[in-house]
């Protein structure tokens, strides 16, 4: 009985310290407007939506992460992310891909995949400055990676 006990304790804690860790507070997109009360509002332009159907917006300030948004295709509020931020400097990190799963932004230089697998990937950055001010930004992601798929005719 002691024995099975220490195994399964084992492979529980292996588990624990073995897998990517999510943040708990990353919030997914409902079909609802971000932040309802929001002033800062990201908006991919629609020539480079049609390129990805999973996004990733993170929000950083002074290092560490305040805000994350992930969406899926389809939704009404695809494409746009919008955010309750102070007024302050902020970097933007957003994540457009055909992967299965979110990306996890840890920071703005560092980011994975579900599985560590990448697909059609595209990255868009920049450091702002927030207001009393709305904000609205149009951002267009450059494509980083391209997946490769042989065809046979």
């Amino acid at each position: 009985m002691r024995k099975t006990f220490l195994i399964t304790l084992t492979i529980f804690a292996l588990t624990l310290i073995s897998c990517e860790k999510f943040a708990l507070e990353e919030s997914v997109d409902t079909g609802e407007t971000s932040e309802s009360n929001g002033n800062v509002t990201l908006q991919i332009t629609e020539a480079e939506i049609s390129h990805f159907k999973r996004i990733t917006y993170s929000i950083f300030r002074n290092g560490g992460k305040v805000k994350n948004i992930n969406q899926q295709s389809p939704s009404s509020t695809f494409g746009a992310a919008t955010f309750a931020l102070t007024e302050g400097d902020y970097q933007a990190v957003v994540i457009g891909h055909n992967g299965e799963g979110n990306a996890t932004i840890s920071s703005p230089e560092k980011i994975t995949f579900y599985k560590n697998k990448t697909t059609d990937t595209f990255c868009y950055y920049e450091s702002f400055h927030v207001t009393e001010d709305n904000l609205r930004k149009d951002i267009t992601p450059h494509r980083v990676t391209g997946m490769f798929t042989p065809a046979i005719y």
